[in-house]
């Protein structure tokens, strides 16, 4: 039997709600990240669950990333004079990312902006997609180097830009380089709290964990 461990979530509608109060540059409008989302079962992003803050044990032998669902709000230009079926369409090309301790003070060795790759995927004007943005390995590493295996814990706020290009002028729109706005994730990280956690799809945090429960192994001993 499998048990989850608890994890933060919020409706997408209520997550939306709270989102569309702010002004921003116009690409920025017609391009967002709607909000942090969970993996499922099968290691891809569950859209319709969306995550407010997550935990990063970095005792577990795993790396960490952040599953965004982002969100296209141009209209297709039915008068549109370019020849394409939808000139909104937008291409996705990477991920800024920026890293943030709450108590001001980086870690030895730990980037805290960098470029990190993201699956070359269209989306289309009015479409919603899920991505995945992998933080690499050394951030963990230098992470685990900095926290204390005696509860100490630390918050650490993870910056994302989405970078996309769109190919085709639209009235709405400019060519060329489109941007998200910046979307902020709060991750409370520790060293040894997520007991008898399984980093399920190599995450090392609680909405990915599963706890296996199947064996009882109390009152035993493990040798040859």
């Amino acid at each position: 039997m499998l048990i989850r461990f608890p994890r933060v979530l919020v409706s997408l509608a209520a997550l939306v709600s709270l989102l569309g109060s702010s002004g921003c540059a116009d690409d920025q409008e017609l391009f967002i990240i709607t909000g942090a989302a969970p993996l499922d079962e099968s290691c891809g992003v569950d859209v319709g669950t969306l995550m407010i803050q997550d935990t990063l044990d970095v005792s577990i032998d795993g790396g960490f990333g952040l599953g965004l669902v982002v969100e296209n709000l141009q209209t297709v230009n039915k008068r549109s004079n370019t020849g394409l079926a939808d000139d909104g369409e937008l291409k996705l090309e990477y991920a800024e990312v920026r890293l943030t301790p709450s108590n001001g003070n980086a870690p030895v060795g730990l980037d805290t902006a960098f470029e990190v790759p993201i699956a070359t995927t269209s989306l289309g004007s009015g479409d919603t997609l899920g991505i995945f943005v992998q933080v690499p390995s050394s951030v963990t590493e230098a992470l685990r180097g900095s926290v204390a295996a005696d509860g100490t814990l630390i918050t650490l706020e993870m910056g994302v830009v989405i970078v996309a290009d769109r190919t085709a002028q639209v009235a709405n729109g400019h060519l060329g380089e489109v941007r998200s706005r910046e979307f902020v994730f709060p991750y409370t990280v520790c060293n040894g709290c997520l007991v008898g956690c399984v980093a399920n799809c190599g995450m090392a945090t609680a909405s990915s964990c599963i706890e296996d429960t199947g064996t009882d192994t109390t009152g035993t001993t493990t040798g040859p």
